[in-house]
């Protein structure tokens, strides 16, 4: 299963400069959006399946620490690296 949620997109600021004049506010809610999705699609991967979690930001806010909170809240998950990835 793969998550590629909603994101600020500050890791592809280079392509998209518009992101920056992007309101703060509008950004605020999005951890609790990507949790929700996370969440929401866990519960469709079969026994042995992998769950994958995708923005395109370099905000921690966004990736590891939704993460963690996921992980926290679904001990049966565990993170695995994938070859040819960075960590």
């Amino acid at each position: 299963m793969l998550c590629d949620v909603p994101c600020s997109g500050f890791g592809v600021i280079r392509r998209k400069p518009e992101i920056k004049y992007k309101p703060q506010e509008s950004l605020q809610g999005l951890p609790a959006i990507q949790g929700n999705i996370l969440q929401t699609s866990a519960s469709y991967v079969k026994e042995g399946g992998m769950l994958i979690y995708s923005t395109c930001t370099i905000a921690k806010r966004e990736n590891e620490q939704v993460v963690d909170e996921f992980l926290r809240r679904n001990p049966a998950f565990v993170p695995a690296k994938l070859p040819g990835f960075l960590h």
